[in-house]
């Protein structure tokens, strides 16, 4: 299943029984952190740029029990991005 971002209807109702975990956020300083309790070691995660800001730089997304945190490769980065974690 391939998702664009927004969602439409569609993708929506594919994913309606998927445990997740969705936002949009805005970097600060190249970094964001979601905390939830539900996110495990074994969640996936996808980070996708919605529109840039600052100086843009490469968006990754490390999961640890309990956070997720996004980080871009620039500290300037001040990005909106989407966030959907699989929990």
């Amino acid at each position: 299943m391939k998702l664009d971002y927004p969602l439409n209807e569609d993708d929506r109702i594919s994913i309606k029984n998927t445990m997740f975990i969705s936002r949009e956020i805005t970097l600060v300083g190249g970094t964001y952190t979601i905390q939830h309790p539900q996110i495990r070691s074994s969640s996936i995660g996808t980070v996708s740029r919605k529109t840039a800001g600052g100086t843009t730089g490469d968006l990754t997304i490390s999961i640890s029990g309990g956070q997720a945190v996004i980080n871009s490769t620039s500290s300037a980065d001040t990005s909106t991005v989407y966030v959907i974690i699989l929990i």
